[in-house]
């Protein structure tokens, strides 16, 4: 491409021309719809509850394991290729809980027939010693690591088909806390810990070892044909920002760490978090069952031969069925993922059937956990038909105006007529293929901006097919900004024909295809005078003819390489966070992570130039060998990398690779797919702004504090099951992260509370030896059995009185809530549920102090006058909140941090509007103000003089803090109105411990029922000013001498309360802070010094109190 034409690609529009659109979903879809044509779906006829992983054992039997801990044998008794039967293996009287994962046992195992499952606590050898196809002994292979509180703890499990050693995973300990982050701001996550690991037991079952750290919770795990292990792995950064932003594909190796928790300058410095080998966007796809495309002891694979050895993944949360192409290098595997199917029911897992079918095992209900090991499951089984019709391999841009898609074979031009009209193309940072078939989504935050982020209707301008009807040319509008597109094509899928036998469910005809602008632009000229111009995948020329390797038009351009000539080979390479986590949208980390440098290293069996931005590359000698070495570094900025190769005559095609290292590990890596992008893509790094709750129409008109009360009251009683934010019962899940899901998925919890159970609560029903029945949910601790029921109260029994437990498909919350609340109560609570209180964002570095107790805050709060106890209504008042331009580090004078939260803390209770003012009020503020709070670095000047002397005289009241008691120059000026003022000109200030001590019999009631309270923050002394002339609230000893850090004073007609401490954000979240200051405030407006107590609470830090 010369200069002049990719400056004229740059000049096209950075942003589609035409307005957003609405995606449509599918009215009614089918159970299973497959998004390649060539496949029929048939539902197996068997009942079984929630099926969690499907295996074929070597003689074709099925086996399935249920969530319940039951394992079935699924046979084919009329030979029409759906299994019919399903007999006991395994009946599960309480052995197995919460099983997920199942690896048979290898022929002639020697410990026996059966299979490996790990379920709670332990991982088990399950056997039939008398070969009577029933299981008659568990064999308890590993235990002992600390139970985890949440229901699943070891999942995932593969057999090494080479020395028979066998690969678990266990559960990370807090997938909130990642880094076991204590009350005093001390990490306690241990590399030596199981947790969170893949542990591997040796061939005898006598030992174990951890193999691989940073797991979160790897459902699937199995070994590739290279003998290679892989899991998949969950997201995590709804809870922890930057712990694993994707579900992920990982290549497990031996002692590495895959970054949950992730690498942490304090609490884990010394790792490195290996990246994913892919990720599955957008973020919340639940990846679970994987298994790989081998031939089974027929031959027979799944899907045409080029799938052959293809991972094969589902998506539990989103009814996803992926195939995920893995292509190994000398640095790592290369994958390409493409999405075959969509159920309309949550897939757990997928294996290979005999005759090249494909089994799906789907669970009922609604994510995240659908509806548990009572819940009835389906099995489906996908057949594909070797004569269909062609299918879809590829698809990628190939200039910005020409998309192009591969087909395997021929296709039939006559499911091509008015494709034109019929073809939709949109695009979108969350846009995916199939999107139109997706029946659920997870309910959280992250998911509603997915949605609400703006599809793009690309416009499809023609339609053409090459002559050998092997590749589809679309035209369309100007494409250049650097996204994900979907590809809708109606009708082109020929629906099975009549000699198909009626048990096979419906279709539709369509394909639905996904592709980006990621890619290389490649040029052959041939020394023959053949040229070639157009895409490949990657700059690795041996995995871009593997990926490929379907298309005619691709085949054409490796036939022409193998002769003489000169390849260049040009993408934009995206080296941003190589070795860094990626950050969840609208969160941040407590630390700057280093800044990486990133060296690429391109090697060929050519001669070869690199440049990078136009720098040329180094050269490295390969001292004996043909191939040549060139390395260029660059960093987030860098851009465009040109690689050109002169190739001379052979059999062989050009044989390029590339991998990196970074300056914080020179461990060769290979650069994913997604790291190269077209030249003329256009990149947005413009980071994702989240939805703010508060601004739903459904709240509008919500009280945060009316549903706090409802929350906590006898009549929706949620706090006796459920805890927020540190405050309520242990029985339910804790509901303190549900500001980050949406309005819908919250208020479906709350009205059909049976819909989406989470696994950690399934209701059971247990039968007592002595007769009695009891309903709840269940925990054991210390052979006990723990059942609560949904008034909140707690049963212990032994546990051997415990006759048998089941589990219900009911929730133990009752349904009637918003029947007895009414619309408008019910929107107070949603409120209190959906809006996070207002806290300060960032605390920086230093671990803050510890949360108060709730003894400390019930007992300053003593005797308080409740604001509602009087039948005249609260003053309405008008406050002001000053701040000014932050001037310290992260978590110190966060002025505008302040300004904002305060704001928001303030306006949750009647009667007050709050307006914000940078540096000072306006006018108009001052004349309608009654009480100003300042907090910026302070300063004194005539018009400053002025407009507070005027607004003291009026009755108004003010309230300093920290810095904002600095006069600068003019202290003196200062003092004469505030007291004491902070001369900047001799300070004298400390940061640290601060034992602040209240004046001994003192009747302020702003000082009621304080004594003596220890803050970490920061004081300041030898202030000017007459210190006769203040109400000496609080001191502290500095220089051996108490100091003054806070008081009041009346002056002019109106009152002034002064904060010495304020520097730190976490004071601000101090509840007893939270008291004085907001004790001063009611005080300076001649209000009861009780009128805010109901804002002392919100988003404060408070330890965890039960209730």
């Amino acid at each position: 491409m010369s200069r002049l034409q990719y400056a004229a690609l740059a000049g096209l529009s950075l942003v589609f021309a035409a307005p957003a659109v609405a995606l449509e979903p599918v009215k009614s879809p089918p159970p299973v719809q497959m998004h390649v044509p060539g496949f029929t779906v048939r539902q197996l006829p068997v009942e079984l509850s929630n099926v969690n992983n499907v295996l074929y054992r070597e003689d074709g039997v099925l086996m399935a394991l249920a969530y319940d801990g039951n394992i079935y044998l699924l046979r084919d008794t009329d030979g029409d290729a759906l299994e019919d039967d399903a007999k006991l293996f395994w009946k599960n009287e309480g052995q197995l809980r919460a099983p997920v994962g199942i690896a048979l046992t290898p022929p002639g195992y020697a410990h026996g027939r059966g299979v490996i499952v790990p379920s709670k606590a332990k991982c088990s050898l399950i056997v039939d010693t008398d070969g009577d196809d029933v299981a008659d002994k568990e064999q308890v292979i590993a235990e002992g690591w600390p139970e985890l509180p949440v229901r699943i703890d070891s999942l995932g499990v593969a057999v090494d088909p080479q020395d028979h050693a066998i690969y678990f995973g266990v559960g990370t300990t807090d997938f909130s806390n990642g880094h076991l982050v204590d009350e005093n701001g001390v990490g306690h996550y241990d590399l030596k810990g199981e947790h969170g690991t893949i542990l591997r037991i040796a061939p005898d079952l006598k030992s174990r070892e951890i193999f691989a750290t940073g797991i979160r919770f790897p459902v699937g795990i199995r070994f590739n044909k290279d003998g290679e292990l892989f899991c998949t792995d969950q997201e995590g950064a709804t809870w922890l920002p930057n712990g694993n932003p994707f579900d992920e594909l990982l290549h497990v190796q031996r002692g590495r760490h895959y970054g949950f928790p992730p690498r942490h300058p304090r609490h884990l410095p010394d790792v490195i978090d290996e990246p994913s080998v892919f990720d599955f966007r957008p973020q919340h796809q639940s990846t679970c069952g994987l298994n790989f495309n081998e031939p089974l002891a027929d031959g027979s694979i799944f899907g045409p031969g080029w799938w052959r050895s293809d991972a094969l993944i589902t998506g539990f949360s989103r009814g996803k069925l992926y195939r995920t192409k893995l292509v190994r290098t000398e640095s790592g595997y290369v994958a390409q993922n493409q999405l075959i199917g969509t159920a309309n029911m949550m897939p757990s897992d997928a294996c290979l059937a005999p005759g090249g079918s494909l089994v799906v095992a789907v669970h009922s209900g609604g994510p995240d956990w659908g509806t548990g090991p009572a819940g009835e499951g389906k099995l489906f089984k996908v057949t594909y038909d070797k004569a269909g019709p062609a299918i879809p391999s590829l698809a990628w841009a190939h200039s910005p105006r020409e998309v192009r898609i591969a087909f395997d074979r021929p296709i039939d031009p006559a499911l091509l007529k008015e494709l034109a009209a019929r073809a939709t193309i949109e695009g979108g940072e969350f846009v995916a293929a199939a999107d139109r078939f997706e029946s659920f989504r997870p309910g959280y935050a992250v998911v509603k901006h997915q949605r609400k982020t703006p599809r793009r209707k690309v416009d499809v301008q023609g339609v053409q097919l090459t002559a050998d009807r092997r590749t589809l040319i679309l035209t369309t509008e100007p494409q250049t900004t650097a996204m994900n597109y979907s590809i809708a094509l109606p009708g082109i899928a020929p629906t099975a024909g009549s000699e198909v036998s009626g048990d096979v469910l419906p279709q539709l005809p369509d394909v639905d295809l996904q592709y980006d602008l990621s890619g290389v632009e490649v040029v052959w000229e041939g020394d023959d005078g053949q040229s070639w111009r157009g895409w490949l995948p990657t700059l690795d020329t041996q995995v871009a003819h593997e990926l490929t390797q379907t298309s005619a038009e691709h085949g054409e351009f490796w036939r022409q390489v193998r002769g003489a000539g000169t390849l260049t080979l040009r993408t934009a390479v995206d080296l941003k966070d190589m070795l860094h986590p990626v950050l969840q949208p609208g969160t941040t980390i407590d630390y700057e992570p280093a800044k990486e440098k990133v060296t690429l290293s391109v090697k060929a069996d050519g001669p070869i130039t690199v440049h990078l931005d136009g720098k040329a590359g180094q050269a490295l000698i390969n001292a004996g060998g043909r191939d040549s070495f060139q390395t260029v570094t660059g960093d987030e900025q860098s851009r465009l990398l040109e690689v050109v190769v002169r190739k001379t005559a052979g059999a062989n095609i050009p044989s390029v690779s590339v991998h990196y290292s970074t300056n914080e590990n020179s461990r060769p890596r290979a650069l994913q797919l997604r790291r190269m992008m077209l030249p003329w893509a256009q990149r947005d790094d413009k980071p994702a702004e989240m939805i703010d709750n508060r601004e739903l129409p459904e709240l509008k008109e919500g009280d945060w504090l009316r549903g706090e009360k409802e929350f906590y009251g006898s009549e929706a009683a949620c706090s006796k099951c459920h805890m927020m934010r540190g405050v309520g019962g242990e029985i339910g899940p804790d509901l303190s992260n549900l500001p980050q899901r949406d309005y819908a998925s919250v208020l479906r919890d709350v009205t059909q509370p049976s819909f989406a159970i989470n696994p950690d609560f399934v209701s059971q029903t247990v039968l007592l030896k002595e007769g009695r029945v009891l309903a709840g949910t269940v925990r054991t601790e210390d052979e006990r059995v723990i059942v609560a029921d949904q008034e909140g109260k707690e049963t212990v029994i032994p546990l051997d009185e415990v006759e048998a437990m089941e589990h219900s498909p009911q929730s133990i919350m009752p349904e009637g809530i918003p029947k007895a609340l009414g619309e408008e109560r019910l929107r107070d609570l949603m409120t209190f549920l959906l809006v996070a209180p207002p806290t300060m964002p960032v605390y920086g570095a230093m671990a803050p102090p510890l949360p108060r107790r709730m003894e400390e805050v019930e007992a300053v709060l003593a005797g308080s006058v409740a604001a509602d106890s009087s039948a005249i209504p609260a003053r309405r008042l008008h406050v002001v909140l000053v701040a000014g331009a932050k001037d310290h580090g992260p978590g110190e004078h966060d002025y505008p941090a302040w300004k904002k939260a305060w704001k928001d803390l303030l306006e949750l209770t009647d009667n007050v509007r709050v307006t914000t003012a940078e540096e000072w009020p306006s006018a108009d503020d001052l004349k309608s103000a009654d009480a100003l709070v300042v907090y910026q670095k302070g300063d004194w000047t005539p018009e400053r003089a002025r407009d507070v002397d005027a607004f003291l005289a009026r009755g108004g009241g003010i309230s300093y803090i920290h810095y904002a008691v600095s006069g600068r120059a003019n202290a003196e000026g200062f003092a004469e109105r505030i007291g004491l003022a902070w001369n900047e000109a001799w300070p004298k200030y400390r940061h640290g411990p601060l034992d602040v001590e209240f004046v001994p019999g003192s009747k302020h009631p702003i000082a009621r029922n304080f004594d003596k309270i220890h803050f970490y923050d920061e004081s300041y002394w030898n202030s000017v000013g007459d210190p006769k002339r203040i109400s000496l609230l609080a001191t502290g000893v500095e220089e051996g001498q108490p100091q003054p850090l806070f008081w009041t004073r009346e002056h002019g007609g109106g009152r002034i309360f002064v904060s010495v401490p304020g520097h730190y954000s976490w004071t601000f979240d101090d509840p007893l802070f939270r008291v004085l200051l907001l004790r001063g405030l009611a005080w300076t407006v001649d209000e009861p010094v009780d009128r805010f107590n109901e804002l002392v609470l919100p988003g404060a830090r408070v330890r965890a109190i039960a209730k």
